[in-house]
């Protein structure tokens, strides 16, 4: 193997292989996402928050909780 190719061959092992330590990314959750029960709970474990009004926050098996917002005052 030409030292040119070391790089290609370590890129292509690290798409194939995965990333085994050092990677970026959210950190897996203590708790399972069957376990999960409201919006604070489900942003505790570290899943994804939309920015919609209200927020929304959803686990991986497809669930999502709104966060509970207080009505407006004087508005209407």
């Amino acid at each position: 193997m030409s030292p040119e190719s070391i790089p290609a061959v370590l890129l292509c092992a690290l798409l194939l292989g995965g990333c085994t330590s050092g990677c970026t990314g959210p950190a897996p959750s203590p708790e399972p996402p069957g376990n999960i029960t409201s919006f604070q709970e489900c942003v505790q474990a570290g899943y994804p928050v939309m920015e919609s009004y209200p927020r929304q926050c959803r686990t991986p098996d497809g669930r999502t909780f709104v966060e509970e917002v207080p009505p407006l005052v004087g508005c209407g």
